[in-house]
């Protein structure tokens, strides 16, 4: 056997056939990761990194002669790490999430301030790119990236059609849906950075992601002190939406994925995507539209941050 650093395949359609032994190994070490994951979640000892580099924020706050709220939500709404420190500091120190606490961008944002905000940018500017170690990574996280600010702008625009739901809810429920993927990729990949595995026993780890995805999300949202509304759908099987706002966020992450935006080897799935329209009253071709709607948005975030 040899000794390799980054035993992770992130493609379901490339994996390489493992021997018994290679596959028995690579899965104990998984678990052992996941099981490790879990316990420093308890202790609150999970570190995030950003998706993407929030240099530019910073240089763009620090070049305005007045910084105003529209400003800081422009900063934000480009990082889902920065919206969930957001949201975890505006509860944490203002707010009871056990009780209510505040699920709004906007609302986090005037509670912590400017000061807060950059704080939130600096600590994620600290973090990366050396926490991303794994071969391939800028690609992938940017594939992750983008589905998410595509889903967080479907979400919010879904939720105004529907009526009844706050459209600041859903976005932040999507946008930080995804955010389990990044942290378990990363936490993984430092555990095993120094296992031994055959390469042919190389890791799936969309499979990783997937097998435990609702549980390490629900179990992260909560050590953040992210109100129950937004854990709860992470909590629940994006494929069985139980609530109007997991059925929203499931849509747009099919929407996301139907128009290309798709990462970690995530493909669309018709059924998964037609129940949840049908389930919201709409029809498939609704979502035309809403891409249609939020494509200069999209644009003008995606360009801003290449």
């Amino acid at each position: 056997m040899s000794t390799i650093k980054n035993a992770i395949n992130f493609n379901a359609q490339t994996t390489p056939a493992a021997h018994l032994a290679d596959a028995a190994d690579a899965a104990m070490a998984v678990e052992h990761a996941v099981s490790l994951l879990l316990h420093d979640l308890d202790m609150h000892r999970v570190a995030i990194g950003p998706l993407m580099p929030v240099k530019s924020a910073l240089i763009t706050l620090n070049a305005l002669p007045v910084v105003g709220r529209d400003h800081l939500l422009a900063a934000i709404i480009r990082e889902p790490s920065a919206a969930a420190l957001i949201l975890q500091a505006a509860n944490s120190r203002y707010l009871d999430p056990i009780t209510g606490g505040t699920v709004k961008l906007e609302a986090a944002v005037d509670l912590v301030g400017e000061r807060g905000v950059r704080e939130v940018l600096q600590y994620l500017d600290s973090q990366g790119p050396s926490r991303w170690t794994w071969d391939g990574a800028s690609q992938h996280l940017r594939r992750m990236w983008t589905h998410t600010i595509y889903t967080a702008l479907a979400a919010r625009k879904l939720a105004k059609r529907h009526g009844g739901l706050n459209p600041s809810l859903a976005f932040s429920a999507a946008m930080l849906q995804n955010i389990v993927e990044p942290v378990v990729v990363q936490y993984i990949a430092r555990q095993l950075q120094d296992t031994t595995l055959h390469p042919a026993g190389n890791i799936n780890i969309a499979g990783v992601v997937a097998s435990c995805k609702d549980l390490i999300g629900a179990r992260l949202l909560e050590s953040w002190n992210i109100p129950q509304p937004i854990v709860e759908v992470a909590r629940h099987n994006q494929a069985t939406p139980e609530n109007v706002l997991t059925t929203i966020v499931v849509a747009a992450q099919q929407a996301a994925l139907r128009y290309g935006y798709v990462y970690l080897g995530v493909n669309p799935d018709e059924t998964v995507l037609t129940r949840a329209v049908d389930l919201l009253g709409m029809q498939v071709s609704t979502l035309d539209s809403v891409s249609r709607e939020i494509a200069g948005e999209l644009n003008t975030i995606l360009t801003h941050q290449a």
